[in-house]
């Protein structure tokens, strides 16, 4: 009887022991990886923040009726409550915060800007392992013409060399796309990108000034090393090695 007392006490240990590990994991790990969505009222924007292993958070917010993009740093609790600062370029320091709510697989919050004196409630979801996968520098391949008769490669003489876009986990990219007629010593566009619903938005920065641009694009994935996604007539195709 006493050798069965001490197999169960001895079983009891280990598996208390494997919960307790699994807990610390959860407690770790629950909310690592990228999240996105959009504004809950009638302010138009976006935002998307990535979360790592440590549950520090760095992101993007974007207020398109106001013209102002943001850079977010901030930290996640063990129970999903997050807390970030809100900065921008145009501002020494920060200039506000967003706070929240992570579930298993939602979000909201709200943020506040203390230098403009607003704010609004953001909502949102974390994102699919495919959609996260967009977070890359990837090479400029193709470009197919709707029309089918016109497939226009990377190496052609109308294109600037090294054309690419990248994708940052804090929600902002890059993208060098010129033709030679214009010149290949312009810089980069750059913005901020979001996953909405079915879809990915991204907000142009033009020329470095506060004017956004917003277009839906639905972007697929044929295989790991291809990023392809249609704008206006024609198809484009990225690689992540040409």
């Amino acid at each position: 009887m006493k050798r069965l007392l001490y197999i169960f006490l001895g079983l009891s240990l280990i598996l208390g022991c494997d919960e307790n590990e699994d807990d610390k994991s959860f407690a770790v790990n629950a909310f690592e990886g990228l999240w996105s969505g959009s504004f809950l009222n009638q302010e138009n924007g976006s935002w998307t923040f990535s979360v790592n292993q440590n549950r520090d958070l760095i992101g993007s917010l974007t207020s398109k009726e106001y013209n102002k993009i943001y850079s977010l740093e901030g930290v996640v609790d063990e129970s999903g409550n997050f807390q970030a600062t809100l900065f921008t370029s145009s501002v020494v320091g920060e200039v506000g915060e967003v706070t929240g709510q992570l579930d298993k697989d939602s979000i909201y919050g709200s943020y506040y800007n203390t230098f403009d004196d607003r704010g609004n409630d953001v909502i949102g979801r974390i994102t699919t392992e495919t959609e996260s996968s967009i977070i890359d520098y990837w090479y400029y391949y193709s470009e197919k013409l709707d029309n089918g008769n016109d497939v226009t490669f990377y190496d052609h003489e109308r294109y600037c060399s090294n054309l690419f876009m990248q994708f940052n986990d804090d929600g902002t990219f890059l993208d060098y796309y010129n033709l030679t007629s214009t010149g290949c010593s312009e810089i980069p566009y750059r913005g901020t990108w979001s996953v909405q619903k079915g879809y990915y938005e991204l907000l142009y920065i033009e020329g470095g000034s506060n004017d956004l641009s917003q277009s839906d694009i639905y972007i697929t994935y044929p295989d790991e090393n291809t990023m392809r996604y249609k704008y206006i007539n024609a198809t484009y195709t990225y690689k992540r090695k040409l």
